[in-house]
């Protein structure tokens, strides 16, 4: 999978979490030697689910500019890990 270390980077101790004010977290990577960080932002959905972004932000990249930076297979990575079923309808549903 790609990205699968960079996502076992998330589940490491060590990195604060902030919650922002429509209740969004957000978590963030220290610089990779790329020079990269990554971001993975949370927002519950009415007790139901939960939606997930993640960001390869690049050293300069500004807070206002982060969705150009959208990592979109990361998050596939991780809808193939806790439900294959919804990743197999979600890819199936690009193809057409």
């Amino acid at each position: 999978m790609a990205g699968q270390r960079e996502y076992s980077n998330f589940l490491r101790g060590g990195y604060e979490t902030r919650e922002y004010s429509d209740k969004r977290r957000a978590t963030e990577t220290m610089l990779n030697s790329e020079g990269v960080r990554y971001r993975v932002e949370g927002t519950d959905i009415e007790g139901r689910s939960c939606r997930v972004v993640f960001f390869a932000l690049p050293r300069n990249a500004k807070e206002y500019d982060k969705w150009n930076y959208r990592d979109v297979q990361m998050e596939m990575d991780l809808v193939w890990r806790v439900e294959p079923e919804a990743a197999g309808r979600i890819e199936e549903a690009v193809k057409k």
